[in-house]
């Protein structure tokens, strides 16, 4: 799957002591994988060497392999629920004990943004189990997650993979998916494309990355419920789903602009950046993850939007959502200049 989103003619899979090589068909619509003899630590060096060479050599294949083009897998690359069963053997403990973590953290001293968002996010997703987000085409499993039962470190547990699999499973053609990458997460990354003749832009969720399933999820979630504000202070959810050949969760949302990356291209938008943080406050939410790279500014529509609700968790109530809004407001002052004026960001 990732030697067909990179237009790869040759790769490597590779337990590090033990490697082979592959090397695609010059036809694209042929999905034959040529495999070479297992290469041991003996050999390793020389076979690197050798792959390199003939990435050069089979350097004029990448324009017959366009990602677009590849015929979709009609199974998809889905592991069959009994294969899902025994790679779950061993990891529900371990994983238990991770989810408690921020827990734990929690006691004794103050959360940060980030780490509380973590720790509140997990106590809603349980309670998002019940509920049927707004819009969307996945049904919802009932009952609290059930730590025991993950499948791999971003694939659902058992008890989410009904709401898994009635995800829709989308070509890369149909979300016009590119080779430019817009931004670099640690799930994944953002890439280019088009939806419905829309510039796009493509966050994906891999599932080799631990947490990428929950991560998805609740995003997924938050933009649903956040559903008025999409267009005027944030992105709008344009589709959503999986992606064929790698398996990724994505979200495909409108392409709003480029990320301010300093305090000097603020200009007029230092108070856009200020109504938009407070617009999802009026909504009970709050960001969690406030620094310039999560604002993108159009300079042709003059207008901001807040990007990136990874992190975002639901304001708790009375005086403690008071604090929480106050100090997330600090922190775009500390961006903007408490008077609205021009400073340099750390961030």
């Amino acid at each position: 799957g990732y030697m067909v989103m990179d237009e790869a003619p040759v790769g490597i899979l590779t337990t590090y002591p033990v490697a082979v090589f592959v090397r695609r068909h010059r036809d694209v619509s042929n999905k034959t994988l040529y495999v070479s003899k297992p290469v041991g630590p003996d050999r390793y060096l020389l076979a690197l060497l050798t792959l390199v060479r003939q990435a050069d050599v089979l350097r004029d294949m990448k324009a017959m392999l366009s990602r677009l083009q590849v015929p979709r897998t009609p199974t998809g690359p889905d592991k069959s629920s009994a294969s899902r069963d025994r790679d779950t053997e061993g990891r529900g403990k371990g994983r238990a004990k991770e989810q408690q973590q921020p827990e734990d953290k929690a006691q004794g001293r103050q959360l940060r943004p980030r780490q509380r968002a973590e720790a509140q996010g997990k106590q809603q997703q349980q309670q998002q189990r019940s509920k049927k987000p707004q819009g969307g085409q996945v049904e919802e499993v009932q009952g609290e997650r059930e730590e025991e039962g993950f499948a791999s470190p971003g694939q659902p547990s058992s008890q989410e993979s009904t709401a898994c699999e009635q995800l829709p499973w989308c070509s890369f053609a149909d979300v016009g998916l590119t080779g430019i990458c817009l931004g670099y997460g640690r799930l994944g990354n953002v890439v280019k494309g088009t939806i419905n003749g829309q510039p796009a832009a493509i966050k994906m969720f891999e599932v080799k990355c631990r947490d990428s399933w929950p991560c998805f999820e609740h995003e997924l979630h938050m933009y649903q419920k956040l559903q008025e504000l999409q267009g005027t202070w944030l992105p709008r959810l344009l589709r959503y789903g999986r992606l064929d050949h790698t398996g990724a969760f994505f979200l495909g949302l409108s392409d709003e602009g480029d990320p301010i990356e300093q305090a000097e291209q603020l200009g007029e938008f230092s108070s856009a950046m200020r109504r938009a943080v407070r617009a999802l406050h009026d909504q009970g939410v709050l960001h969690n993850d406030i620094r310039l790279g999560n604002f993108v500014m159009d300079v042709s529509s003059r207008s901001v939007k807040l990007i990136d609700l990874e992190y975002s968790s639901e304001l708790p109530d009375g005086v403690e959502g008071a604090a929480a809004k106050d100090e997330e407001m600090k922190m775009v002052d500390s961006l903007v200049g408490h008077d609205g004026s021009r400073t340099r960001s750390r961030h």
